[in-house]
């Protein structure tokens, strides 16, 4: 059996040779510029996901971006950005057509940022109340993302007895993968 490489650890740069650093890195100067552009690129789309991330996507979205990629988009940007320009126009455009579809006042989620921090808040949720099971939780999930007054809980509670809600599941969801276990492993220690 081979002996396994040992991996290098890092060295602070002060004990690094220039001659070294040049022998080994020096070919990366040859694409500064192109990684200068690549830089500036990655940038606007940042400020675009930022802002897609933050806002979702309204009627204002352009509106909104424009401001935020402004320094990308002006002329005074410099003659060396004419193609973070041309991505920024992109994004704009993309935008517009998008929030052209969107009835005054509607908001929709851009991203799934949302939406996979909404999962993982339901898994904790799921933790502290496994015993019940992960799928008849799902009626709770819209709970999750308001903040009810105490009457409108207090109606909600009033409304939704214990009993409905697992004839619902029983009826629309059928057999769990949980309840199916249980069932099974029932099953076979009832007949040993």
């Amino acid at each position: 059996m081979p002996t396994p490489t040992p991996t290098p650890t890092p060295t602070p740069a002060g004990h690094v040779r220039h001659e070294r650093l040049v022998e080994k890195l020096g070919w990366v100067s040859a694409f500064e510029p192109d990684l200068a552009e690549w830089a500036r690129w990655q940038a606007a789309v940042d400020v675009a996901t930022a802002q897609a991330n933050r806002h979702g996507l309204d009627r204002d979205s352009a509106r909104r971006l424009a401001a935020a990629l402004r320094p990308w988009t002006r002329p005074t940007a410099g003659p060396r950005c004419p193609t973070t320009r041309q991505l920024s126009a992109d994004l704009l455009r993309f935008t517009r057509h998008q929030q052209r579809h969107l009835r005054p006042g509607e908001r929709l989620p851009a991203s799934t940022e949302a939406l996979e921090s909404c999962f993982g808040r339901f898994k904790q949720l799921e933790r502290q109340q496994s015993r019940g099971g992960f799928t008849q939780l799902l009626l709770g999930f819209g709970a999750m993302l308001g903040t009810p007054s105490p009457a409108a809980a207090a109606a909600a509670l009033a409304a939704s007895r214990t009993r409905d809600v697992r004839e619902w599941a029983a009826h629309t969801l059928g057999q769990t993968l949980t309840s199916l276990r249980r069932r099974l492993f029932t099953g076979a220690t009832n007949t040993a």
